[in-house]
């Protein structure tokens, strides 16, 4: 899987790390992630905003603390048409 450079991160310019934090997320749907993991994996610096910004809207939730997991949320309706957009456009 390439991470750079990909036309649908130049559309959504300002929203890399968004992109970057769904993808990953959405490739392996059952993983809970740490933060940790998700900025290693997904190549993304300080995701904590973002995470918190995504369990607001619904898309993520937290499903442990110590230390704190992250799972995307397959049932909310935005993450199904974001992961169908994401396929695609090859993106996924």
């Amino acid at each position: 899987m390439e991470w750079a450079g990909h036309p649908l991160e130049e559309l959504f310019r300002g929203s890399r790390k968004v992109l970057r934090v769904l993808r990953l997320m959405l490739s392996e749907p059952s993983t809970p992630y740490t933060r940790y993991a998700i900025e290693s994996r997904a190549l993304v610096y300080d995701a904590g905003s973002v995470l918190e910004r995504l369990v607001k809207l619904g898309v993520v939730r937290v499903v442990d603390e110590e230390p704190r997991r992250y799972l995307i949320n397959l049932e909310n309706p935005l993450v199904r048409a974001v992961e169908r957009m994401m396929r695609e456009v090859g993106y996924l």
